[in-house]
Formats: structure tokens, C-alpha cells, sequence
């Protein structure tokens, strides 16, 4: 039984071998490209326009000039966007405000240009023209400006003095 199993084996071996060697030498699209072939040879060699014929290019020009809406449809006019605003310069806002060191809990000592004796003011609250104090440290302080037109929160931070 065994030996049965073995020439069986065997035999489907050299049967794929013999196919693989088969796929290789013979051309399975030997016969299409030779119908192709003589179909084209079929196929009469002559060029679209003659040489003899010459084309009234003047009278095609004076057409395509007589319709000067001829191209709308295909081309769109290019409309250029207006540039975008610059973003306000939020330490212009700033000018001539002085962070001072001085602090209670969570407010600082702000020295503003039109109040020289300063005022306290705390973290979420409004210094001037809109800025916001964000963030105190002890060296620093964060004041930011919402800038509508773009929808962000534009930051500056000043040194305490």
C-alpha cells in the first residue's frame, strides 16, 4: 500500500514539473498576436488629412474670434480672495503697562498708563483694551486677547517689575 502511495506521489509530481515546464516554453498569446498582426496588415496605410489638401486656417481663426464667448463655459473666473487681516498687536494694547511684583492671593499691583498708583487686578479679569489676565507667576504674568475674526487667544507675557 505504501509503495501505491509513493508512485502515486510521485507521478503527481512529474505531472505538475511537466506543466510548469509546459507554461513556460509554449506562449499562451502566441495565437492572438498573430491575428493581430494580420488584421493590421489588413488595415490600408493612408493619412487623415492629404498633403494636397491645405486647410482655410484664416476662415477658422475669423470663426473662433466672431464668438467671444466661446471659452466662458470652460473657464472659471478666478476670483481672488481679499488677504486676511493681520492680528492685532496685542503689546501696542500694552503700552506702557507695568506688572508690578506686588500681589495678594491670586491679584497683582498694575501700573496703567492713565492710573500711576496702579490697580489691583486678578487671574480672568480685564487690565486694558480688552486683554485679559491669564496666568501670574512670580516672574511672570500672562495677559491674552481674544481676536474675534479668527476665533484665537493671542498671549504676551511681561516680565514683573
Amino acid at each position: 500500500m505504501e509503495r501505491i502511495l509513493h508512485i502515486l506521489g510521485i507521478a503527481v509530481i512529474a505531472a505538475v514539473i511537466a506543466v510548469v515546464v509546459m507554461n513556460f516554453t509554449r506562449d499562451p498569446l502566441a495565437g492572438r498576436r498573430q491575428a493581430f498582426a494580420e488584421q493590421m496588415e489588413r488595415v490600408p496605410l493612408t493619412p487623415a488629412v492629404r498633403a494636397d489638401e491645405e486647410m482655410d486656417t484664416a476662415r477658422l481663426r475669423m470663426a473662433v474670434a466672431a464668438k467671444p464667448r466661446l471659452w466662458d463655459e470652460l473657464v472659471e473666473e478666478v476670483v481672488v480672495p481679499p488677504p486676511p487681516p493681520r492680528p492685532p498687536d496685542v503689546l501696542a494694547k500694552l503700552k506702557g503697562v507695568v506688572v508690578t511684583r506686588q500681589s495678594v492671593g491670586d491679584k497683582v499691583k498694575i501700573i496703567l498708563p492713565k492710573q500711576p498708583r496702579g490697580v489691583w487686578v486678578g487671574v480672568g479679569e480685564e487690565v486694558i483694551n480688552g486683554c485679559v489676565l491669564k496666568e501670574v507667576d512670580n516672574f511672570n504674568a500672562i495677559i491674552s486677547y481674544y481676536w474675534a475674526y479668527n476665533n484665537e487667544e493671542l498671549t504676551v507675557q511681561l516680565v514683573r517689575k
